[in-house]
């Protein structure tokens, strides 16, 4: 588990298995964001006021076999130099490769990093040489290329590796992209587009009657995607079957994460320090725990949630701990003790398709 301060510019890393800390990294400054990769080798670290990124390898390493799993691990470390650039840096992961974009400013025009993932043999401290991809808009490596999204959020066009755009679909009010891997979804005025292998642009599935939603979040090879509109619901795509509903559980929940899994849920983290179970078939909360004590959710220092098979994992600022939550019992497992201001929350060696394999054996030291 990786864990940003809130406060300092200190990154530690924390063993779930063996319950001890791994790893402690000094930043420049406190870290923003941080994005894991697909396969649960490297995250990236956004720092400088959301103008430099980091990758870090989390020396975790899961080996899927056909009815059970190797673990190996490794120590963590910092890959390479940092990414910076003229604007602000909003990182995302597709096809074995890390796309950084880097907004215009001053007069800059917009442009992405594109750096492929190292395996966790490969990422040692090795430094990758960058490749520098011009767009114009939000990308997103998939299919061997990458999907960029209009700065007129007109459309989707498909950039080469060479950098040139061929238009692969118009779209007005298109703000909002993200992708499991095998599909891309795309948010837009009249709908949601999804892109499978095929690279053909479905017919938008419509958002539900008095939804708009902008931001997407999904998880690699699961079928979900989610997002939040003005008002507080949150709409669920299925983008296998194409459909999209909204779940009303008012404007009050400051985050929430899909449960890796194939049993479908939702970890929605309450202002009031709740912590909510949603049912993505039928909408319903299906468990209720309060977690954490009352928040405001654009605090900078607050609690966030990342969820594991059977788990979810909760910051505690006020208090200087990473609580555990059984998701099966609705009950605090266990409470993990950190100093500083522990705020921001990643999962390293946890691959999305690995994750009904490790069910049958919870204990990760073995």
């Amino acid at each position: 588990m990786l864990i940003a301060d809130a406060r300092a510019p200190r990154l530690s890393v924390w063993d779930v298995g063996d319950r001890e800390t791994v790893g402690t990294f000094d930043l420049d400054t406190p870290a923003e964001e941080l994005v894991v990769s697909h396969s649960g080798d490297t995250a990236a670290v956004v720092t400088g006021a959301g103008t430099t990124a980091r990758l870090m390898g989390g020396g975790v390493a899961v080996i899927p076999h056909k009815d059970h799993i190797h673990i190996f691990k490794s120590p963590p470390v910092l890959l390479g130099e940092p990414l910076t650039g003229s604007g602000r840096v909003r990182a995302s992961f597709g096809d074995a490769k890390w796309a950084f974009l880097f907004a215009a400013q001053d007069g800059d025009s917009p442009a992405a990093v594109v750096r492929p993932e190292r395996s966790w043999v490969q990422n040692r401290g090795e430094s990758v040489a960058l490749d520098i991809v011009a767009h114009r808009g939000d990308v997103l490596p998939f299919g061997g290329s990458y999907l960029a999204t209009r700065p007129t959020g007109d459309g989707v066009d498909a950039i080469g590796e060479d950098g040139a755009a061929a238009p692969l679909f118009e779209c007005d009010g298109l703000d909002g992209a993200t992708t499991t891997g095998k599909i891309a979804a795309f948010a837009c005025d009249s709908g949601f587009i999804v892109i499978g292998a095929d690279r053909r642009p479905s017919a938008p599935v419509p958002h539900p009657i008095g939804t708009r939603v902008r931001a997407l979040s999904s998880l690699h090879n699961q079928k979900w995607a989610f997002g939040r509109d003005a008002t507080g619901k949150t709409v669920i795509v299925d983008l296998e079957a194409r459909t999209a509903t909204s779940i009303e559980h008012g404007a009050d929940v400051c985050e929430a994460v899909l449960e890796v899994g194939e049993r479908g849920r939702l970890l929605a983290l309450r202002a009031s320090g709740a912590l909510e179970q949603i049912d993505l078939t039928t909408g319903r909360v299906v468990g209720s725990l309060s977690v954490v004590a009352p928040f405001e959710c654009t605090a900078p220092e607050r609690p966030h949630v990342v969820g594991t098979p059977g788990s979810a994992w909760v910051s505690s600022p006020q208090t200087a701990e990473v609580l555990q939550i059984d998701s099966n019992a609705g009950s605090i497992a266990s409470r993990v003790s950190f100093g500083g201001t522990p705020s921001k929350l990643a999962l390293f060696g946890l691959d999305a398709r690995n994750a009904e394999l490790s069910l049958g054996n919870d204990d990760l030291s073995d």
